[in-house]
């Protein structure tokens, strides 16, 4: 598999507005005022220092009624924190297993779940496991958003889900490969229906893994798009 669209992309510039605090034993930047709804922001590859993550969970709270809140779930592996020559996958993958990572996460939502009347989702690529595994706990989250997710176990990541799920996907993309999202659409279309619950998949053709986090904003194409990616998380809330 290729993972050139993972590290690749456009850095966005612009101060962030929020700050950092501790839940926990993890460290959280958090940005909004809502007192109501809850948005645990779960990164890429890049973790949470990274400045389009910040500007982005901005942007959220500016627009939809949520506090966002993102994790630091990757320390010191984050890629933000990498040279280009320190960033290897496999070594990654063995920095951040799930037996490792997905309790951190787990803590989190269920500190925000204590906090907020409603608790919602978002994963990015490397991300989107974790939130899955929120979403298949009875009663945790209310909502999952998945932008060009990668690493899911289709069919039982989807199939386990009990949350309202919106997945964001380029036409092509080798981490969620167009055979998958056959299957994904499939799962989704007997859960909608058994379920009456919310399940979409929006696809969009000429973009690649990542354009939701990292496309560059001064291409109109990749500026309208990314943007369209990033209303579409409102409709869960």
């Amino acid at each position: 598999m290729s993972y050139e669209h993972c590290v690749t992309g456009a850095v966005h510039s612009g101060t962030p507005a929020g700050s950092v605090i501790t839940i926990g034993d993890r460290e959280a930047y958090v940005t909004g005022s809502n007192k109501e709804n809850a948005l645990l922001y779960i990164t890429d590859v890049f973790g949470y220092e990274y400045n389009n993550h910040r500007l982005l969970a901005d942007t959220y709270a500016k627009e939809i009624p949520a506090t966002v809140y993102v994790g630091d779930f990757l320390e010191e592996t984050a890629f933000s924190k990498l040279t280009p020559e320190e960033r290897n996958f496999p070594t990654f993958a063995a920095q951040n297993t799930t037996e490792k990572r997905f309790p951190q996460m787990l803590a989190m939502a269920e500190h925000l779940r204590s906090q907020y009347k409603r608790v919602f989702v978002i994963g990015y690529c490397w991300g989107a496991w974790g939130g899955c595994m929120l979403a298949a706990k009875p009663g945790l989250i209310d909502g999952l958003s998945l932008n060009h997710p990668s690493r899911l176990e289709i069919p039982g990541d989807l199939e386990r889900l009990l949350a309202p799920t919106l997945i964001v996907a380029p036409y092509t993309d080798r981490a969620f490969p167009q055979e998958s999202r056959l299957i994904a659409e499939k799962i989704f279309d007997e859960k909608a229906k058994k379920e009456k619950k919310f399940f979409k998949i929006a696809v969009y053709p000429g973009f690649d893994h990542g354009f939701a986090a990292r496309a560059q904003i001064e291409d109109e194409f990749l500026q309208e798009a990314s943007q369209v990616a990033f209303l579409g998380m409102g409709i869960h809330v």
